[in-house]
């Protein structure tokens, strides 16, 4: 077993011959990144050779539930029409993997691929898999939360303020400047949505005001 920064480089021996690596591919997902995730989790079936590994792609669809993926579906252009496309005779119980598979390759994107769920689950069956632990993975969806975690380790960390809807565009100038980046706190999102504040600008101020509204607890 040789242990490097991931396990993909595992190859099991039995009777002096390779035996393949069996590993599921995860894909898919419930999150805005899901197609991000159907990039991601193609380019790594395409890229991991097939000498070496038995490879499962393993789509997580909207009902949470996986499925193995057949070629002509891996090569479908969007998530949906692989939804479209799914089959009841193709769903992989979670309860299965431990027997099914010897390594796990999160391809998710956000959500449940991102916030811990999903490692949890795999640590829970001892199934090895890429990226953080579950527990890492759970704090680093809070980008308030992981800055204070490695401000206490003594990592200097960019200068910030947490809002809420009620904070006023003089409140965030004031204590920052007037060109800043607008994040949530514990989401993770693809669109572009960090706004640039130029002075008292009311359509700023508003774009503020509504960017925060949606994505406020």
């Amino acid at each position: 077993l040789e242990k490097k920064n991931t396990p993909l480089k595992i190859i099991k021996k039995e009777e002096g011959q390779q035996k393949k690596l069996k590993i599921g591919i995860m894909l898919g997902g419930i999150s805005n990144e899901k197609e991000i995730s159907l990039e991601s989790g193609r380019n790594v079936f395409y890229k991991l050779p097939e000498s070496m590994y038995d490879k499962t792609v393993l789509f997580f669809a909207t009902n949470k539930k996986f499925y193995r993926l057949h070629v002509r579906q891996i090569v479908k252009d969007t998530t949906q029409e692989i939804e479209n496309s799914l089959l009841a005779e193709d769903e992989i119980p979670f309860s299965l993997f431990k027997e099914l598979f010897d390594f796990i390759f999160i391809g998710l994107h956000g959500g449940e691929g991102e916030d811990g769920t999903i490692q949890k689950k795999l640590e829970i069956e001892g199934i090895p898999f890429n990226g953080s632990t579950s527990a890492a993975s759970k704090l680093c969806m809070n980008k308030n939360e992981t800055l204070l975690v490695l401000e206490k380790a003594g990592i200097r960390t960019t200068k910030r303020l947490l809002i809420n809807k009620k904070t006023s565009q003089e409140e965030i100038i004031k204590n920052l400047n007037e060109q800043l980046t607008l994040e949530p706190v514990d989401l993770v999102v693809i669109d572009s949505f960090g706004d640039i504040f130029q002075g008292n600008d009311s359509n700023n101020n508003m774009a503020m005001r509504n960017t925060v509204k949606t994505f406020d607890k």
